[in-house]
């Protein structure tokens, strides 16, 4: 499989190549798939040999990977007017390692970080010191939000390059209630731009069910 670069909406380009391939076609398949990131490359390579595994021909599995979407939560994008929200989860440092993979090639204009510590989540949220997030010091607006916003704006004043704050020179923000942190972020978007919320369990049911609420979004089984 080769990977192309991902577009700045997250559409992924996907060849497969191979014997099992070139026997159902003398050439290579091509798919685009709305997730981007080497782990949505790995996924959906996965899902070919899966569904090779059990007969179904190369050509038949590569059609339908064709146009596939995001569930919730893995990098999901969910319009409101003219602006993009894209959700994806984050729980631990490979999670959140992906997250701003894509972070940087949306290119948002706004990021909401919502990190909390309820049963769903893990007491525990001493993983944030294991992720790096160097990568997101392009993006000029973050806010972080949830009951352990605190512990996450520790960690970004932490995160140096050369001595210097991470967070100088750009716009980051702490708000616990959730709703009002993802109305202000949303307000930094301008038309046609879009906000990447990264959040543990809890604080991305929060704002997506905000989101439900206001018919932005189908409402989830629960």
């Amino acid at each position: 499989m080769t990977v192309g670069p991902a577009d700045a909406s997250g559409t992924q380009a996907l060849s497969f190549v191979g014997r099992a391939v070139e026997a159902d076609s003398p050439h290579p398949r091509s798919v685009s798939i709305g997730l981007s990131g080497s782990a949505a490359a790995h996924d959906a390579a996965a899902a070919i040999l899966a569904a090779l595994s059990i007969g179904v021909t190369p050509a038949a599995a590569i059609a339908a990977l064709d146009g596939a979407t995001p569930a919730f939560g893995r990098l999901e994008d969910v319009a409101i007017g003219d602006k993009h929200v894209v959700l994806t989860l984050a729980k631990n440092p490979a999670s959140l390692a992906q997250a701003t993979e894509a972070a940087v090639i949306r290119r948002p204009d706004a990021l909401l970080i919502g990190l909390s510590d309820k049963p769903a989540d893990g007491r525990d949220v001493s993983w944030i010191w294991d992720a790096a997030l160097e990568r997101l010091r392009s993006i000029p607006s973050v806010t972080v939000t949830g009951s352990r916003a605190d512990d996450m704006m520790l960690r970004f004043k932490y995160d140096t390059d050369d001595a210097v704050p991470a967070i100088v020179g750009r716009r980051v923000e702490i708000d616990r209630s959730v709703d009002r942190a993802f109305d202000a972020s949303l307000g930094r978007v301008r038309p046609g731009g879009t906000l990447m919320v990264l959040a543990t369990y809890t604080a991305l049911l929060g704002i997506r069910g905000l989101l439900e609420r206001r018919g932005a979004a189908p409402v989830l089984p629960r």
